[in-house]
């Protein structure tokens, strides 16, 4: 119980220290680039439970082509 108390005292500082920060971080990736700022997707958390995710796009939205592929060839 002590470690869950300490988890959400942390994640609490943690979101008092960066949350003036995100408007900021949203308002740069929809200047830099086209599409969504957030990313979602569904996780499968404990006990098997599927959540939806947010995050930050950090991706472009079309392929950008940087050169030779790391995937074996086929791979979709």
């Amino acid at each position: 119980m002590a470690i869950r108390i300490l988890d959400i005292i942390i994640s609490l500082f943690g979101l008092l220290i960066l949350g003036p920060m995100l408007p900021v971080i949203a308002l740069l990736i929809k200047v830099d680039s086209r599409g969504p700022i957030f990313y979602r997707c569904n996780r499968v958390g404990k006990g098997g439970r599927i959540f939806q995710m947010f995050k930050f796009r950090t991706m472009y939205s079309t392929p950008v082509d940087l050169g030779p592929s790391v995937s074996p060839q086929g791979d979709p």
